[in-house]
């Protein structure tokens, strides 16, 4: 069995799924989580190992018992970290298996042609959006967001490999309900406030380290 990697869901504050991050997906993020997800058992008892360390296995472990049912195919682990009482971060390890080609999955192809190094957000913009983002259409929105962050990229012996920028993964004139496009971006939290994207870059986390105007750090 092979371990493709991880990933990390953006949700709104209603649930609703709104992308997923890969690559560098910690960056911007608090960092008391970025120690939680990397510390060695701590009272989480992890086999001492990190988070990370420890969902690979977690994988490997699940995908062995359902070979032996008889299930064969790719699957995803949904799991998630959350606050308790006492305000002590945890880690709920295992909601429940997918078995079937999920969004992360997905999200991870779309990494590999990313540069190392930076950070990627598959992100659903759905119908709703377009008038918080002061948008008519999702062609508009399109054209605007490639005028603020345009592709950049260069080929190489394995194809060709996303520097930075929007790069769409459904034709805006074609979408009618939601529209996807994949950023890759050295700085995302800057990259999402230029492109009016505050309220996503608050979900996804990245918000905790941008200075806003008029907002203390």
């Amino acid at each position: 069995m092979i371990v493709l990697g991880m990933t990390r869901v953006v949700n709104s504050d209603r649930g609703q799924y709104v992308g997923t991050c890969v690559g560098r997906f910690l960056s911007g993020t608090d960092q008391a989580f970025t120690r939680f997800f990397h510390q060695k058992g701590g009272s989480e008892g992890l086999l001492g190992q990190g988070i990370d360390e420890f969902m690979c296995q977690l994988a490997k472990w699940t995908g062995d018992r359902l070979c032996r049912l008889g299930l064969s195919g790719a699957f995803g682990i949904d799991s998630f970290v959350f606050r308790d009482q006492d305000g002590q971060l945890k880690l709920y390890p295992m909601i429940e298996i997918n078995p079937r080609h999920t969004m992360g999955r997905v999200a991870l192809a779309l990494a590999k042609r990313m540069l190392p190094g930076r950070t990627g957000l598959w992100l659903h913009v759905s119908k709703s959006w377009l008038q918080k983002l002061g948008a008519t259409s999702f062609s508009e929105l399109k054209k605007r967001w490639e005028n603020a962050l345009p592709l950049r990229s260069h080929s190489s012996s394995g194809g060709v490999v996303i520097l930075s920028g929007l790069l769409e993964t459904t034709p805006a004139e074609q979408c009618s309900q939601v529209w996807t496009c994949f950023l890759v971006s050295q700085d995302l939290p800057k990259d999402l406030l230029s492109l009016g994207m505050d309220e996503i870059a608050d979900l996804s986390g990245f918000g905790l380290k941008v200075d806003k105007p008029g907002m203390p750090l």
